[in-house]
């Protein structure tokens, strides 16, 4: 069989409109992974010059006050039992305390171990419905005899955590990377709770 001239010329024309449309798809694919890249690279950029500007100390400061103002008009709590709450939760709490602003907001949640077993509590401050301050207390059962008894203080920000302060004399390697944010898991889901027993 033979070809034409003008066929061989049809031919050749898909084959550069073919090539020139894979070179097209692939240069358009190197053009959005080059947009993503100089997006992501820009967001994080952002990120650090938020974090750079961010004063960590006023916001421990103003925490601090934020606590210190609860505690001084916090009222009676609703304690909540853990029997009917997931496994994990009834083993490590006995109980579960709540208090609430005028406004019906969770400002502060407190978690009692059982009887016997261990006298360590925590306790989570929250300002709006943002987690603030989180408070672990290895004696916090306990009656306490004098202010300033907290073992570990974690502070956070945009639920961010933004600083952690030992009291104890606790090895640096003891601190697991991994706390604020189980704190911060912990937070919610107590809201939660909260929430779901409410509504």
């Amino acid at each position: 069989m033979k070809i034409s001239s003008s066929s061989l010329s049809i031919l050749a024309a898909i084959a550069f409109a073919t090539a020139c449309n894979s070179s097209n798809t692939d240069q358009n694919a190197a053009d959005s992974a080059l947009e993503n890249t100089v997006a992501s690279e820009a967001e994080a950029a952002a990120e650090a010059t938020e974090a750079e500007t961010l004063d960590v100390d006023a916001l421990v400061s103003s925490i601090n006050e934020r606590k210190e103002t609860i505690e001084k008009s916090i009222g009676q709590g609703e304690s909540i039992s853990t029997e009917n709450l997931r496994a994990k939760l009834r083993q490590k709490w006995s109980k579960i305390d709540y208090y609430t602003d005028e406004l019906g907001a969770v400002i502060r949640i407190k978690t009692y171990p059982h009887e016997g077993i261990s006298q360590r509590t925590e306790e989570f401050y929250f300002d709006g419905v943002e987690l603030v301050l989180a408070v672990i207390e290895d004696n916090g059962s306990a009656p306490r005899s004098e202010e300033g008894e907290a073992d570990k203080m974690y502070y956070f920000h945009n639920w961010e955590p933004i600083k952690e302060v030992r009291t104890n004399n606790e090895d640096e390697n003891g601190y697991k990377e991994s706390d604020a944010e189980e704190l911060l898991a912990e937070a919610r889901e107590y809201l939660r709770i909260y929430t779901e027993r409410k509504g």
